[in-house]
């Protein structure tokens, strides 16, 4: 009886994992996002660290390609400058040496910036915690605040 019971649950456990398998190639994209009334043709993103794409102690070009801003651009396919440094970043960069015992260490080399020439202003405005300062934020709401002017100009009457 154990034996008769043993292959039906064993048969039963095959039939459920063959069932359960499928074929995933007729998985579609999904469909474009819909941004409503809201133009993203230009917009700009200020913020501390998480906004300019920070990991790992640096800024380095293969990460800051996730920065917020610019995966939002993507969604909406449209273009998104931002100031990018290359690999290994800003320096300080936290690296995993070993796993066995686990063990990081700090890569003391620096990047170099890829895009300082880009003709027109930059859409990401974020620096880190340490090097934002107040005339920075400030400057950066000036900076926004043009930005916002060229895109929408105002009409004045007297």
């Amino acid at each position: 009886m154990k034996k008769i019971f043993k292959t039906f649950a064993f048969i039963a456990g095959v039939v459920l994992i063959l069932s359960a398998c499928d074929e995933y190639n007729d998985l579609t994209a999904p469909p474009p996002a819909d941004s409503g009334n809201a133009d993203f043709t230009r917009f700009v993103t200020i913020g501390n660290s998480l906004t300019a794409g920070y990991h790992s102690s640096s800024l380095y070009k293969s990460v800051q390609e996730y920065s917020y801003g610019k995966l939002i651009a993507d969604v909406m396919a449209v273009s998104f400058a931002q100031p990018l440094v290359s690999d290994p970043g800003t320096g300080g960069r936290l690296e995993i040496e070993s796993l066995d015992p686990f063990n990081l260490f700090t890569n003391p080399n620096a990047g170099e910036p890829q895009n300082s020439t880009h003709p027109a202003p930059y859409n990401n405005l974020a620096c880190r915690e340490q090097l934002c300062t107040m005339y920075s934020m400030q400057l950066m709401q000036v900076i926004v605040l043009q930005l916002f002017l060229l895109a929408h100009p105002i009409q004045c009457s007297i």
